[in-house]
């Protein structure tokens, strides 16, 4: 018999004894789990848990060589990282975080959100935006993100908060930017404006 590194464990032949008392023909059961077809294991985490070598080369090729990776999130340090996106899926779609970093990160969820269809979290990102975080320094900048996340309403929500404060967010960076950056927005905001006060 070929030696494999599962643990085997000595148990009475319950069957065997049962057919002799009872005078039936009762099945033999499945032989235990790992007495036959061994499989080369690797020892992990205790002494008791064992992962094949195959699945240990597998999560080494995903984890430390990024294989099938196609996401690449770039870190304040320049550094890529190397991700699946079907991991950060089901990571946002889980999402729970404290309402400061929810308020420090909502611009970056929004983008997330949008890019791998969640709608529960871009919901909760817009909410957030209109009732706590617009404000006139940042209209214009999440006006053209909403635009681009495919928020009509958050764009309505800045549009209206343009068109009531205009004097004000016209100065802006924000504005100053968006003027060189993307002049068709800031004509049809223009536009917006003479229809609201005609």
């Amino acid at each position: 018999m070929a030696s494999s590194s599962y643990k085997t464990f000595n148990v009475p032949d319950v069957c065997r004894s049962h057919q002799l008392n009872s005078g039936r023909s009762v099945p033999q059961p499945p032989p235990l789990h790992g007495s036959y077809g061994a499989i080369k294991c690797s020892k992990s985490l205790k002494d008791d848990t064992y992962v094949p070598d195959e699945t240990r080369i597998a999560w080494d090729k995903l984890f430390y060589e990024g294989y099938g990776a196609d996401v690449h999130v770039l870190t304040e340090d320049k550094d890529i990282i190397l991700a699946h996106s079907s991991i950060l899926v089901s990571t946002l779609q889980s999402f729970c975080c404290e309402p400061d970093l929810m308020k420090k990160f909502v611009l970056h969820l929004l983008v997330l959100s949008h890019a791998f269809a969640i709608p529960s979290l871009k919901r909760t990102c817009i909410k957030l935006i209109e009732q706590e975080l617009l404000t006139e320094e940042n209209v214009v900048d999440v006006l053209q993100l909403a635009r681009l996340c495919d928020a009509p309403r958050l764009s309505l929500s800045c549009t209206k908060m343009v068109i009531n404060d205009f004097k004000a967010i016209s100065l802006s960076d924000g504005w100053k930017a968006m003027k060189q950056a993307n002049p068709r927005l800031e004509k049809e905001l223009h536009k917006s404006l003479v229809e609201e006060d005609s």
